[in-house]
């Protein structure tokens, strides 16, 4: 175990990273930090991409820069948290789409442990916080999943699995030994590890395109951070039985789909909607060190429209921990983003023309009377 902030095992490399952005990066920077400084609060803080509070910007700047004013914004952001948590549960969706509530949950807990060794919190406050994100694991997502039966693999199981997962190991782990929190992680594990196991062939989970990249895929990579920090393995390339999937190629896929335009296959009921994540693809560019799988955001319009994913908008905090130093000589000159053909036997594949003026995505299904990927 160690004490570096949860998923950051180098700090001092982003801080590095970070002090270093030049012109458009450094702006954007700014306006990060700005958001933070804004506090922006409303009962209804997670959902849809209107929501624009920003919770857990604050914590991930005091890691960066150290500032005492950072952590005692967050500190605040937590305080009101449990203040409105009763009358918030009022018109929550934890009872009815837990999944929905328990992927920013998961992700205010880990803000919580970035600022725990902070003169920001007192002891009191640390175990008041811990046990609010322990009892509301308990009352929801642990309730939830454990009587989903069968097992599969789904964006709700994903996100619930990994609340149980990362609630438990922070608060029965790595900040101590609370016998209802270690429950947590023991239960959660095995059915995080199954959201991989059980994804069809080519790692496609059939939830169409909009949810692949806006929900799926950006939770299958903190799931894979998670899962690297609690069991010390490398999870990334490791290929789970039965359908010999890895966290790898699940990310790669949602990569692949992403074309010039941003303007998703129409694969669902959402029909043609633009990506708005880049998160799996930062991670991706920052677990092979190859930065080729952030070049829809470094080299084209993916940055502005990828500040959400999962019902709470903190895209631009991952993006800004993973993505590759912007200042770095990539060889590219500054030419702008084409993405490379590709193709998966139970998916679909994709070309482009050699003047780089035309994009080809073609998708197939099983011939049925309900397609998988078509809209209906």
């Amino acid at each position: 175990m160690t004490n570096n902030p949860f998923l950051i095992s180098h700090p001092d490399d982003l801080r590095t990273k970070i002090n270093g952005l030049t012109g458009l990066w450094r702006r954007r920077w700014e306006h990060f930090l700005a958001c933070a400084e804004a506090e922006q609060r409303t009962i209804r803080w997670y959902g849809s991409h209107q929501m624009c509070d920003v919770p857990t910007y604050a914590a991930f700047a005091w890691v960066v820069t150290q500032d005492p004013k950072w952590s005692a914004i967050a500190r605040r952001d937590l305080v009101w948290l449990e203040k409105i948590y009763p009358d918030m549960r009022k018109g929550a969706y934890s009872d009815r789409d837990t999944w929905m509530w328990a992927a920013p949950m998961l992700r205010r807990a880990i803000s919580l442990d970035w600022i725990w060794d902070s003169d920001a919190l007192s002891d009191q406050e640390r175990d008041r916080f811990a046990e609010l994100f322990i009892t509301d694991a308990l009352k929801y997502s642990y309730i939830v999943l454990r009587h989903r039966i069968p097992p599969h693999a789904s964006n709700q199981g994903l996100a619930m699995a990994l609340n149980l997962v990362t609630v438990g190991y922070l608060f029965g782990v790595k900040h101590g030994s609370d016998i209802r929190a270690r429950r947590l992680m023991e239960f959660g594990l095995p059915h995080l590890l199954h959201q991989i196991a059980a994804l069809p062939p080519d790692a496609y989970s059939g939830e169409g395109s909009t949810y692949l990249c806006g929900v799926e895929a950006p939770l299958m990579t903190l799931a894979c951070a998670v899962l690297e920090e609690v069991t010390g393995e490398n999870m990334l390339r490791k290929q789970f039985k039965a359908s010999g999937n890895s966290i790898l190629r699940a990310l790669e896929l949602t990569a692949y789909i992403i074309p010039p335009s941003g303007v998703l296959p129409g694969w669902d009921h959402y029909r043609f909607m633009l990506s708005t994540s880049a998160t799996p693809s930062a991670y991706l560019a920052s677990r092979t060190g190859d930065p080729k799988w952030y070049d829809f955001v470094m080299h084209g319009p993916g940055w502005e429209r990828s500040g959400h994913f999962a019902w709470m908008r903190d895209g631009y905090l991952w993006q800004f921990l993973w993505m590759p130093d912007p200042t770095a000589n990539t060889g590219r000159d500054g030419k702008p983003y084409y993405p490379e053909p590709w193709h998966e036997p139970h998916v679909g594949g994709s070309l482009l023309s050699r003047d780089d003026h035309l994009h080809l995505l073609q998708m197939w299904d099983a011939a049925d009377q309900k397609p998988v990927r078509c809209p209906a």
